[in-house]
């Protein structure tokens, strides 16, 4: 069984896996040459396939995710990520109307799946997979927090465990906790949306004046650079909460640019930063040298079962 795994978004790229091993896995931006690239990854696709030394015609399926309205608006008009992409990574200048398709960007990210916009994802994939190649494969979409969650857990070697995702937006939520055992997935709870932590970050990120998806590695940087802060004196702890196993913002993601911009005029940088890493939704450290740490693929993690975490 040869299956092809394509990410045609974000930092795109493509895995093959022939009985279940892994063959070959190629970002695209490293055969384009920019940086996090966002259209469908061609290239990386006949890269695993000459790695392989297989043709278009013996991929048996292909595996991809994503059909919330955003990805499908994406897919069909690939014109609208590129303008994103350029103005994000600061390759032209933001227009009069930026605010508001900023805006208006944050607000469609919100819109979970619907039975339309998935059929019309699938005839876009299709439709690029033919391009690429690949006519005789099945296709099939999947959640996108079921793939992350997916990774983690059958890479994570546990018979049982916790999976927690944690992405900016994905087929209309932002996080989600399930069970694994028995090599199946159960989902518990999820975050919407609306409430995304990932978002928040982004937030952060660029009221910094650094690039959203991509600069927020140097923001944690940063953070080192003030001194440490209680919980009690955090200025953003009211902003995002843990309840039920959700996050929760005090308003919707999208709005929580104001009052982080009135937090970043009282604090400098680095404490900026610091406030956001410090929260009580960071991770605590193992208490015993016995205890396993996480294990994490992607933009999930896994704990095992027998060895819950503590939470403080």
């Amino acid at each position: 069984m040869h299956i092809l795994g394509v990410w045609d978004g974000h930092d795109a790229g493509a895995a093959l896996l022939i009985d279940g091993r892994l063959v070959a896995a190629v970002n695209e931006e490293r055969l384009t040459r920019r940086k996090l690239e966002i259209h469908f990854p061609s290239r990386a696709i006949a890269a695993c396939l000459d790695i392989a030394r297989l043709s278009p015609d013996a991929v048996d399926v292909v595996a991809m995710s994503t059909t919330d309205v955003a990805k499908t608006i994406s897919r069909v008009w690939p014109s609208t990520k590129e303008s994103y992409y350029q103005v994000r990574r600061r390759k032209v200048e933001p227009g009069a109307l930026a605010r508001l398709t900023r805006l208006a960007k944050y607000r469609i990210t919100e819109w979970g799946p619907t039975s339309i916009s998935a059929a019309i994802s699938r005839r876009a994939c299709l439709g690029d997979l033919r391009a690429s190649g690949i006519g005789r494969a099945t296709l099939r979409l999947y959640d996108h927090h079921a793939c992350h969650a997916a990774a983690a857990a059958h890479a994570s070697g546990f018979d049982s465990a916790v999976v927690i995702t944690l992405d900016g937006v994905g087929d209309g939520r932002s996080a989600s906790v399930s069970r694994f055992r028995d090599g199946r997935l159960e989902p518990i709870a999820s975050t919407p949306a609306s409430c995304s932590p990932g978002v928040f970050f982004e937030h952060v990120t660029h009221l910094l004046n650094m690039r959203e998806l991509e600069d927020e590695g140097k923001v944690m940087a940063l953070s080192d650079c003030a001194s440490p802060l209680p919980d009690h004196a955090n200025p953003m702890l009211p902003l995002l909460t843990v309840r039920h196993l959700q996050f929760r913002t005090a308003v919707p993601a999208p709005q929580l640019v104001g009052p982080l911009r009135r937090i970043l005029w009282r604090y400098p940088n680095e404490q900026f930063a610091r406030s956001w890493r410090s929260g009580r939704w960071s991770a605590p450290a193992p208490t015993s040298p016995r205890r396993r740490w996480p294990r994490r693929a992607s933009r999930a993690w896994c704990w095992p079962a027998a060895s819950p975490r503590t939470s403080r």
